[in-house]
């Protein structure tokens, strides 16, 4: 596998709380990676310390050659490291076109303003009807798109997903399944953390199982899928 995010060892949390064990981790070139785990296993402190918004405490995260660990985040952005977090955090008083322009967050970006929210209209026809509509007056499902397309418009290289379906009506988490495997098709690489685990295996390339915050299992996504400790831990 051609890594483009690789994770050596790290360490982190929050203050003197250690959450993170030693994680060992690839996310290959163009690939959905999955984070298994139950709640509060690591899947979301992984996901903050991969985008800079946690401190790394020991260990190295590498961005192709590039030692990133020490890069705050706004500077991870810049390099096409973007996390689209739980919550669906749009600007309520804010435009949905307004939302999107803030995605754009780098010279890059702004540079293809105009081609990038075309695509991400393309992909998400609902924001285009909506595009003058302020965020805040938006369904739930309506926002996720919004917090989606937002992520998409700072040109990832690699888009890290927090629970990207919790809470969403389960037509509205078919439309959000069914589009990220497009996302790879631009070249994406995609490490997203899912409560929904027999729907993001599914879509999975490979995955990883964390408990405690150490990595217990890797393998495909479609072996994880059909393994019977994962599914006797998970799957229910």
């Amino acid at each position: 596998m051609n890594a483009r995010l690789k994770v050596e060892g790290i360490r982190s949390g929050y203050g003197e709380i250690q959450v993170l064990r030693g994680i060992e981790m690839l996310c290959g070139e163009a690939q959905i990676t999955a984070l298994v785990g139950s709640n509060g296993a690591g899947k979301s402190t992984l996901l903050r310390t991969l985008a800079g918004i946690l401190p790394t405490a020991t260990g190295r995260i590498l961005h192709g050659e590039a030692e990133i660990q020490r890069l705050p985040s706004h500077e991870r952005v810049a390099r096409g490291i973007i996390m689209v977090p739980e919550g669906r955090l749009v600007f309520p008083d804010l435009s949905v076109e307004e939302n999107l322009r803030t995605g754009a967050v780098n010279v890059r970006a702004r540079d293809v303003w105009s081609k990038t929210v075309k695509e991400v209209y393309d992909l998400f026809p609902r924001l285009l009807e909506r595009q003058k509509q302020l965020a805040g007056t938006l369904s739930g499902g309506e926002q996720q798109m919004l917090a989606l397309g937002r992520g998409l418009m700072g040109l990832p290289e690699v888009l890290l997903l927090d629970e990207p379906t919790l809470g969403l009506a389960p037509s509205v988490a078919t439309q959000i399944f069914n589009i990220i495997p497009q996302l790879t098709e631009s070249n994406i690489s995609i490490l997203i953390a899912e409560q929904d685990l027999n729907r993001v295996l599914d879509i999975a390339h490979f995955g990883y199982v964390i408990e405690n915050g150490r990595i217990t299992m890797q393998d495909t996504g479609s072996a994880l899928r059909n393994n019977p400790a994962v599914a006797e831990a998970y799957l229910g």
